[in-house]
């Protein structure tokens, strides 16, 4: 074992595999090598440099211990506040194959299971929950194939989805779906219950380069989104472009005090009758590094207000800085707001750094087996 830059990891997780009030799903695996502590902290800046200031620990920034295998498959996750802990079992680690997941809240009160059931091509055909597993992973669903082995239908708790696959061209594959709920009342060309509809069209390599998809609401269409991916030669994704429309961002405006069928009704009449489309879209963008860690990230949306107007997403948008260990494994990262965001009117934070706004620094501790 290795130790890199902190004395109390290797503390920790003795006290954590040694914990004799929970079951042994906390326990190092076996197969770990690697174990990664991160913590939060918000920037402070102090004698021209930024330094961890209070540790943070909402629910984007929550202390955890991970552990990895040498396929980089998480293995187990522990919330470093509340001790609850997820274990995951892989039927093939090499190929990325999950065989189940152990979940425990940090009382040992409340314990779940997912479950990856497969037939003996090892293709799923079933994702089993019991217990409390909190919707972690996936929902509930069982799948059906057809003789060539080829996905065909996915059937969860309030719908299903049936798939196809079209004539592909120019070496690209092309897929369709239909997504049913059988509790709706309503149809759309002919088909009783579709909520949803999509092409998909996918590179040699099973990237995805385009995605259509058209949403149905109240037996109309209700909005239209055309996705195009780009990507480096890692297959890491550089461009996300989406051009659309929509009959509404969301139903609004009708009395609080109307019943459902009552605002049913009133959506129908002021959203479809007939249909008043508004453009929509995005643009996200991703920059990385020699190591392919991302340094940059851009959200770029049209305004909801003239839908005419593109502008960055300023709590989306961020840029980050690296330091690394001997053995290339980033060990602390400082994100900023992105430099292109304008704000109409400095405050007391960003005028104090005026160039960038830091956000938030990250510190992991690695130990290596």
């Amino acid at each position: 074992m290795k130790r890199i830059t902190f004395t109390l990891l290797a503390g920790l997780i003795l006290l954590m595999g040694c914990d004799n009030k929970h079951s042994d799903i906390r326990n190092t695996p076996k197969e770990a090598k690697k174990c990664i502590i991160t913590k939060y902290y918000e920037p402070l800046q102090h004698n021209g440099e930024l330094i961890c200031g209070k540790e943070l620990d909402d629910a984007a920034s929550l202390p955890d211990m991970t552990y990895y295998d040498e396929y980089n498959n998480l293995l187990l996750r522990v919330i470093l506040e509340s001790n609850a802990a997820i274990r995951y079992h892989y039927l093939d680690p090499s190929k990325k194959l999950n065989d189940f997941i152990l979940i425990e809240t940090g009382d040992g009160e409340s314990k779940g299971k997912i479950e990856y059931i497969r037939n003996e091509h090892n293709k799923l055909i079933e994702i089993k929950h019991s217990g409390e597993t909190f919707s972690l992973g996936s929902d509930p669903v069982k799948y059906v194939y057809n003789d060539k082995g080829e996905r065909k239908e996915a059937h969860y708790k309030n719908y299903y989805i049936l798939m196809n696959s079209l004539p592909s061209a120019n070496g690209q594959e092309v897929r369709s779906y239909k997504e049913i709920k059988p509790s709706c009342k309503y149809s759309y060309n002919g088909t009783s219950g579709l909520t949803e509809e999509g092409t998909e069209i996918f590179d040699d390599n099973d990237l995805l380069q385009r995605k259509i998809i058209e949403h149905y609401d109240y037996g109309h269409l209700h909005s239209v989104e055309d996705y195009i991916i780009t990507y480096n030669e890692n297959g890491e994704p550089l461009k996300e472009e989406m051009n659309g429309k929509t009959a509404a961002h969301y139903y609004g405006g009708y009395d609080v005090g109307m019943s459902e069928e009552e605002i049913e009704k009133w959506t129908i009449q002021n959203y479809y009758s007939p249909p008043k489309y508004k453009k929509i879209g995005h643009i996200k963008e991703w920059r990385y590094n020699e190591k392919g860690d991302v340094i940059s990230y851009m959200f770029t949306s049209l305004d909801w207000s003239t839908y005419t107007k593109w502008e960055i997403n300023e709590f989306l948008s961020e840029e980050y800085e690296y330091e690394y260990n001997e053995k290339g494994d980033w060990i602390k990262q400082i994100t900023y707001a992105h430099k292109d965001i304008k704000y109409d009117s400095l405050d007391i934070r960003q005028r104090e750094y005026e160039e960038r706004q830091p956000r938030r620094i990250t510190m992991r501790e690695i130990v290596y087996y």
